[in-house]
């Protein structure tokens, strides 16, 4: 059976972090969501097109 790995990255600060994930490493962000402009950002990065060996 195969099984597939879903990391969870915890980031404190997104307006800081996210240009590091996204422009240095190429991650890509499906969706961003916070309850208030304050709050707690939950983000979504898509699975790579190609799966690691």
């Amino acid at each position: 059976m195969r099984q597939t790995v879903i990391p969870q990255l915890r980031i404190l600060r997104a307006d800081r972090s996210l240009p590091f994930y996204v422009d240095g490493l190429g991650f890509a962000v499906d969706w961003e969501h916070r309850f208030e402009p304050a709050s707690r950002c939950s983000c979504r990065s898509p699975a790579p097109a190609r799966p690691c060996s």
